[in-house]
């Protein structure tokens, strides 16, 4: 892949096909995630956090009056990133290219989730993370055990940090 500014202030991004595909697959699993956000999924919490981590009343309260809209805003950067990697080279504005480094950092904040990087109970999560009732595994806890030995997730983090860093190099002197 390679993403260079343009004369106007965006981005000009040639990517293989694969990358394209890997990243378009990404974005559905952003936007499934924010249609339907699951609280107990450590990956909707990650994307759609609690406000006031020490006051589980206001946070409510404050997820009750801001969730939709969030979750509408990120749905609209990444359906732009979606709409706008109609190939694998792909001409970007400005305006653009800021909402394709948002969608990444959503996208990349999901994949680093599943791998249980940067949740914050200490080590890596196991298939008991989110136990259920009588020590069962919870799915989610399950799910991200699963997956942190997973190389695709991997490359695909790789991918994503990559392209974000090189996104806000190529378009970041004017942020």
């Amino acid at each position: 892949m390679r993403i260079r500014r343009t004369r106007s202030g965006g981005a000009l991004i040639d990517a293989t096909r694969e990358e394209a595909h890997v990243l378009r697959r990404l974005l559905d699993d952003v936007v499934a995630l924010l249609t339907a956000p699951d609280g107990a999924d450590p990956a909707a919490r990650r994307l759609l956090p609690d406000a006031y981590a020490d006051d589980p009343d206001a946070a409510a309260e404050f997820r009750e009056l801001t969730e939709r809209s969030v979750s509408e805003g990120k749905l609209e950067t990444v359906r732009t990133m979606s709409a706008s990697l109609a190939g694998t080279r792909v001409e970007l504005d400005r305006e653009t290219a800021v909402a394709w480094v948002r969608a990444l950092n959503d996208a990349r904040l999901l994949v680093a989730t599943r791998l249980g990087i940067g949740l914050d109970a200490g080590p890596r999560p196991s298939a008991d993370a989110d136990s259920g009732a009588a020590g069962r595994p919870g799915a989610h806890g399950a799910a991200i055990a699963a997956s942190v030995h997973d190389p695709a997730l991997h490359d695909a983090l790789d991918l994503l940090t990559w392209m974000q860093a090189r996104m806000l190099a190529v378009i970041g002197e004017d942020l």
